[in-house]
């Protein structure tokens, strides 16, 4: 409140309060740190195994789009990672007839 002394032992308790929060922030910011790393690691299991499956692999979002390919997709297609990812459907790819099967 405008205008409230405060005395010097409401001070301290909000000074150590402010303290005691400080820590808390940094404990979450070190565990944050440390999922984050875990994240990483684990991802990079995950894109390695992706890539070296040894089959022409695709993620497709709900849209149809194309999210993910590994090599062996871009050269079983003929396009690059960047003229697939966010710009080419799946559906350009198959065949007519097992497109109408997988649609259904």
């Amino acid at each position: 409140m405008e205008g409230e002394t405060k005395t010097k032992e409401e001070l301290v308790k909000e000074v150590q309060q402010l303290r005691r929060q400080v820590v808390m922030h940094e404990k979450a910011d070190q565990e944050l740190k440390k999922v984050g790393e875990k994240l990483r690691e684990s991802e990079e299991i995950y894109r390695v195994a992706f890539e070296n499956t040894g089959a022409a692999t695709a993620i497709i979002e709900e849209d149809m789009g194309v999210a993910l390919v590994n090599h062996e997709m871009e050269l079983l297609l003929g396009y690059s990672r960047e003229e697939l990812i966010g710009k080419k459907k799946w559906t350009e790819f198959a065949a007519k007839e097992d497109l109408e099967k997988m649609m259904a």
